[in-house]
């Protein structure tokens, strides 16, 4: 869970699986291959494997 890092911000990672994120609640900004995409309340982003 994102609330167990610090200031909310994990290492940049990979995964062997996909990876579904949805913002509950205010919005985030989520580094992608360089780019922030920020996602905004009840919106969510689908992070493929690798």
């Amino acid at each position: 869970m994102l609330s167990s890092y610090h200031n909310f911000e994990a290492p940049p990672h990979w995964h062997d699986d996909i990876e579904l994120i949805t913002v509950l609640q205010g919005k985030m900004e989520y580094n992608v291959n360089g780019e922030i995409v920020t996602i905004q309340q009840d919106e969510g982003i689908f992070i493929n494997s690798r």
